[in-house]
């Protein structure tokens, strides 16, 4: 009788002290955009006439002045202190989605992390296969936004990678 009583007053300070196993914690959720990763190949259908490219990111805020912009520029002035359309010989952007909807590009910021894969269009010239720089730029409802920056190399699809 006296061993059940001590083991029910440990039980009961466990309890009390939170000693108990954990609950199980919800992730925390991040307000601001975050991307986790873009693909290092931009995938160019085999006319040229669009072009994708993968990544990852998450945002808040709902669906509603969200925005997406996913830039491919090429080009022999093309280095990491040149990164702007004056120096390509070929750029491929999201922007044609203002043409569609005047939202343009918008995203499910639903707090979730997303994988997409994203079509570019030609604003001028076109893609070749080798080195190219991506930009991928998600916006939020709320004011926030997250960029990535990199180079990476386009490969020629024959229709297996979208386009």
């Amino acid at each position: 009788m006296l061993k059940r009583a001590a083991l029910a007053a440990v039980a009961t300070a466990g309890a009390v002290l939170g000693l108990a196993a954990p609950a199980a914690a919800a992730p925390a959720q991040s307000t601001e955009p975050e991307i986790a990763w873009v693909n290092d190949n931009v995938f160019l259908s085999a006319d040229g006439s669009s072009a994708t490219v993968l990544g990852k990111y998450r945002c808040s805020g709902g669906q509603a002045g969200s925005h997406l912009w996913v830039s491919v520029k090429q080009g022999p002035g093309i280095d990491a202190e040149h990164t702007g359309s004056q120096f390509a010989s070929a750029w491929y952007d999201t922007n044609y989605y203002f043409g569609q909807d005047p939202a343009g590009m918008t995203l499910d910021c639903d707090g979730r992390w997303h994988v997409s894969r994203i079509t570019v269009k030609p604003v001028f010239g076109t893609l070749d296969a080798g080195s190219a720089y991506i930009q991928w730029c998600v916006y939020d409802s709320i004011g926030g936004d997250a960029s990535q920056n990199q180079f990476s190399t386009v490969k020629i699809s024959h229709g297996s990678h979208g386009g």
